[in-house]
């Protein structure tokens, strides 16, 4: 008998993970494990026993209140010490290179700073526009909100977007 995976990546988009990852995601083309469109994270995915969550350029893409209803429902999700990794760009920089307070770290300029508090208009999807922006400070006080313990949240350099060095945070929240 095979396990079944134990890691969930939300809003998973175009990419392949392997067989140690399902995924979820709104558009279909993207032929996800789970076509749904968030929030509420899916009830039969409510198990408590995901190891890990990932949301990657996600939760900004969610208005305030639908990423509390989001992350309180991953809490759920989460298996005793799962872990939830979340990867976004850091409101604060974006807006002070738009401002032109601080040079862009990306090669296109405005995926440093407009596009990375609106989001990218050529993909001409409203499921691609960002709805609020976060700091570190911002997000783990929400996700304190959400059921996760302050002492196990920790807020790193992000690692999967390395073309935007500088402007994106990482936090890890542990059950």
């Amino acid at each position: 008998m095979t396990k079944t995976a134990a890691r969930l990546i939300l809003c998973a988009g175009p990419y392949a993970y392997g067989d140690e990852f399902k995924t979820l995601d709104a558009n279909p083309e993207y032929r996800p494990d789970y076509c749904e469109t968030l929030p509420p994270l899916p009830r039969h995915l409510r198990t408590g026993e995901w190891e890990e969550i990932y949301l990657i350029h996600g939760i900004e893409h969610f208005h305030p209140w639908e990423a509390r209803e989001l992350l309180t429902q991953i809490y759920e999700a989460l298996a005793p010490d799962g872990t939830l990794i979340l990867e976004q760009p850091d409101i604060s920089i974006a807006a002070r290179v738009m401002l032109g307070q601080m040079e862009p770290m990306t090669a296109e300029p405005e995926a440093s700073g407009i596009n990375a508090i609106f989001g990218d208009p050529r993909y001409e999807n409203p499921l691609m526009s960002h709805k609020w922006g976060w700091t570190p400070e911002t997000l783990t006080n929400l996700l304190v909100e959400c059921g996760f313990s302050l002492d196990r949240i920790k807020s790193c350099r992000a690692m999967s977007r390395p073309f935007a060095e500088g402007r994106d945070f990482r936090i890890e929240a542990k059950k």
